[in-house]
């Protein structure tokens, strides 16, 4: 009877706690609260223009971390001390899942869906190649590899710039399902498309030395559509810097390298400087797209930032769904190098498409970054 005495009123929180787990109980809310706060700012840090305050796009980058934080914080608490902590950690992830959902996407129940090919859907495939594979020698193994993906636009990043091999790549593709083959490199940097459908026009929005944006004016069988291939401002890392960061993540040091400070000095500054060039060129993408409201649009490629970032915000706030938010599953890291482990990879469409599959491919092994890919379908009531 005492022992059932005891254990209702401990159920019933009339049982003081002792010194030491009332400690325990204060320390973890307070680690817990502070946790939360840090996830919401690195959340709404993709609402703050770099140009205004660019450091705001360190803070992205953190997101995960903060998420992982809080996560274990809170099981912690519910472990032990679930009377202090299981409903502020509960509605600190609630009030960010719409954030947690753009970095991991998530469906449980979602079944794959058949490619197929289909009058009304559209298979789309982006990849930073690293020059069509010639960094890592393997530029036949991916270009058998793409004809092999079956899609019906493939975007490419950093495609060849030499023109004989380029001229090869117009006959291996003319050959296939996708016989058209735009590549644009004005810039220093090859932008271009592999597609199905013929190219009506198409227009450099927006450039900086090393990255552009290309829009397509594409003729499908239902009408004109746009797809706009972006390889926003890169953060122009060095494998110095690279290596350096992966040193610092793992505790390593050399006495020919800089001290630790100086590297994340270093990485910080480049980051957010890039965040300032990036944010120009989505604005350049807006402008462009704001004359052809009535066109369907499939944006995609290499952003250079996370789901959690400004650029990323600024293209949804366009009005464009996130294919791999809506039909990927899990955190699809398009990007490992260097102990870095990021989506930086996106395909977006406007509502005129749902997406009904996305993943990335991370067996693909022909750049140093994997691609990413989605199925799109027409809908019905579109013209």
């Amino acid at each position: 009877m005492l022992f059932r005495q005891k254990l209702r009123n401990f159920s019933q929180g009339s049982t003081p706690p002792s010194p030491v787990a009332h400690f325990f109980g204060m320390l973890l809310s307070g680690a817990l609260g502070l946790s939360i706060l840090a996830l919401w700012i690195s959340a709404a840090s993709v609402y703050v223009d770099p140009r205004i305050f660019k450091w705001a796009a360190l803070l992205g980058l953190l997101f995960p971390l903060f998420l992982l934080g809080t996560f274990i914080l809170w099981i912690i608490g519910l472990l032990f001390v679930p009377r202090k902590t299981w409903l502020l950690g509960l509605l600190g992830l609630l009030f960010c899942s719409g954030s947690i959902r753009n970095y991991v996407a998530i469906h449980p129940f979602s079944e794959t869906q058949e490619t197929t090919a289909q009058p009304n859907k559209i298979k789309v495939l982006s990849y930073n190649t690293l020059y069509f594979g010639r960094m890592l020698e393997q530029q036949d193994e991916l270009v058998r590899y793409l004809i092999n993906q079956q899609a019906d636009i493939i975007c490419f990043q950093e495609g060849e710039l030499f023109p004989d091999k380029v001229k090869k790549f117009r006959k291996q593709f003319a050959r296939t399902s996708t016989p058209y083959y735009s590549c644009n490199d004005n810039t220093g940097e090859c932008v271009g498309i592999i597609s199905a459908y013929p190219i009506m026009k198409e227009k450099l929005i927006s450039s900086f030395p090393g990255n552009a944006v290309m829009a397509y004016h594409l003729q499908h069988p239902r009408g004109e559509f746009i797809v706009v291939n972006c390889h926003f401002r890169s953060n122009q890392l060095t494998t110095s810097n690279l290596n350096g960061y992966s040193n610092l993540i793992h505790g390593k040091s050399s006495s020919e390298q800089a001290s630790d400070p100086n590297i994340a000095r270093t990485l910080a500054s480049k980051i957010a400087n890039a965040s300032i060039e990036r944010a120009k060129m989505v604005d350049d993408v807006e402008e462009y797209l704001a004359q052809y409201k009535e066109l369907p649009v499939i944006l995609c490629g290499d952003f250079n930032d996370t789901p959690i970032s400004y650029t990323r915000q600024q293209v949804a706030r366009m009005g464009l769904t996130d294919a791999f938010r809506e039909a990927g599953h899990g955190f699809g890291f398009s990007f490992r190098r260097s102990a870095i482990r990021v989506r930086i990879d996106h395909i977006f469409c406007s509502p005129t498409f749902q997406p009904i599959q996305a993943k990335i491919d991370e067996t693909a092994t022909y750049s140093d970054h994997q691609p990413i890919s989605a199925t799109l379908l027409w809908r019905n009531d579109s013209k």
